[in-house]
């Protein structure tokens, strides 16, 4: 039985403006659906009304109540509150959960990323101010479900995803995949994909060679190259300046909502090109081959703020913390790797680096050291909820992984921390090769094949140009879309659980 595709919300986003503007064209010559799209910017409203004029869109409608919560004044706070708390039932979440997920009012919760601009909007905005605004958002997106008859909502952040289930709309994410240059869509706020899973079970009677992984996902491996030519140049410092004040004065003149001050901006600006500059040039640091005769842990940290990582692991969002729990847990003899996130420069705080090098058992690596070098390496991997958990999970190297909703949180060899007493048991499992290491290779490679095969091939995108792409690949994600939608519906896939039983037990 097929899925209901009548009326559709979509969330635009404008860096793939285009491929969702097709995707949409083809959900509406197979259905005959009713695309209505929202956006956050009211010059984006008309900007998008042509679309409706040529029947691309039946309507666009202006969805960023959080852009103006601090403009407006709260008269009656119990009504608030109350209604805030039904809220919170019924999407099973905190208001302040779902608010740190969103990188201008999550701030206070990027412990790792001080430096980033601060929001405007959450400056001036009262814990009542926000507290209203996500109930006013909560109660238009119900709105626009009953008056639109919506039937499935594409895109978005958390907020969407959780008031789209709690109604039961199935909500559908685009996302590149963290594996090669392909995409699929996600099912829920944590960005998970129960066909991965459900594929991966399908393929446990093939045999599969291991995988040599040689370069991360398309977008990320272009935004590193592109960061190390920016700001590891200080003659482009200049030029930025004048391209965020063209930007900001641009975005004034239209009035476009802008989060974050110029002078927020222009600080960080000079943050990121000062410590590229430091990090390239005074803060060399080891190479893997390094530490080739020393078992050790490879910590690579996430970038911060970054709303994936906040989306996917509500549960333990703290770097520090996680990095402290695996050095009083090492067994003797072991250090652990650390490396920083390209993206991450500038947003630190120097007291964040000297609290990481304050521990004798850790060893920054360089920053333009192969990730996969680093990660072959070592004995185990270690992250919060970073790619590089998944990248080291294909090449079958054991990953113990603090966030609870990982894609490849199945595989044997991902060791889920759901308590920190686990951490000792996880290590002490390494350094006593107690995990087969060839099986986990062969899984690695199952679950490669699995991730690729729920997916639909992105290699003709421009991740940094978006344009119009080859109408197979456009078929090919709404036949996806079709069939995800069919089998996990708003929920997910019988026979899956939700709570992934800890591989300490």
């Amino acid at each position: 039985m097929s899925h209901d595709f009548s009326s559709v919300a979509i969330v635009m986003r404008p860096w793939i403006t285009e491929i969702l503007l097709d995707i949409v064209c083809e959900l509406k010559r197979r259905h005959g659906s009713k695309i209505h799209a929202y956006v956050d910017n009211k010059v984006d409203v008309t900007y998008f009304e042509k679309y409706v004029e040529d029947g691309t869109l039946d309507s666009v409608t202006f969805c960023g109540h959080m852009n103006t919560a601090h403009e407006i004044e709260v008269e009656n706070e119990q009504e608030v509150l109350r209604k805030a708390r039904h809220f919170e039932t019924k999407i099973g979440r905190t208001i302040n959960s779902v608010s740190m997920s969103r990188k201008a009012y999550g701030a206070p919760f990027y412990l790792g990323g001080y430096g980033f601009p601060k929001s405007k909007v959450y400056k001036n905005s009262s814990t009542l101010q926000i507290i209203n605004g996500f109930v006013n958002e909560f109660e238009f997106w119900e709105k626009e479900f009953a008056d639109k008859s919506i039937t499935l909502m594409m895109n978005g952040w958390v907020s969407n995803a959780v008031i789209a289930r709690a109604n039961g709309i199935p909500f559908r994410r685009f996302m590149e995949t963290p594996v090669g240059s392909a995409a699929f869509w996600v099912c829920d706020e944590y960005l998970q994909n129960p066909m991965v899973e459900h594929r991966y079970n399908e393929l446990l009677d093939q045999e599969f060679e291991p995988i040599n992984l040689t370069s991360s996902y398309a977008s990320s491996a272009l935004g590193n190259k592109n960061r190390l030519k920016l700001f590891g140049n200080p003659l482009n410092l200049l030029p930025a300046y004048f391209r965020l004040t063209r930007d900001h004065v641009y975005s004034f003149l239209r009035g476009r909502f802008k989060a974050y001050p110029w002078w927020s901006e222009i600080q960080y600006e000079t943050s990121l090109h000062t410590e590229f500059w430091k990090f390239l040039y005074m803060r060399k640091g080891y190479k893997a081959s390094d530490l080739r005769a020393t078992p050790y842990v490879y910590f690579p940290l996430n970038r911060e703020p970054e709303h994936t990582y906040m989306m996917m692991s509500p549960e333990f969002l703290h770097q520090l913390p996680a990095l402290a729990s695996i050095v009083r847990d090492l067994p003797s003899g072991f250090v652990v790797g650390v490396k920083e996130h390209i993206a991450g420069v500038g947003s630190r705080s120097p007291k964040f680096y000297e609290q990481i090098s304050y521990f004798k058992q850790t060893r920054f690596l360089d920053l333009v050291e192969s990730t996969f070098e680093c990660m072959r390496n070592a004995e185990i991997v270690a992250t919060v909820a970073g790619t590089a958990g998944i990248e080291a999970s294909v090449i079958g190297k054991p990953v113990i992984s603090f966030g609870r909703h990982a894609l490849n949180r199945f595989l044997p060899h991902v060791l889920e921390v759901t308590d920190e007493a686990q951490v000792t048991k996880y290590l002490s499992m390494v350094a006593n090769k107690e995990i087969d290491l060839e099986k986990a290779k062969v899984d690695g490679a199952r679950f490669h094949q699995a991730v690729l095969d729920v997916a639909f091939d992105m290699s003709d995108f421009e991740w940094d140009e978006d344009r119009k792409i080859d109408g197979k690949i456009i078929g090919d994600a709404v036949d996806l879309l079709e069939n995800s939608v069919r089998i996990i519906g708003v929920g997910s896939i019988p026979g899956l659980t939700d709570q992934h039983e800890s591989k300490a037990a």
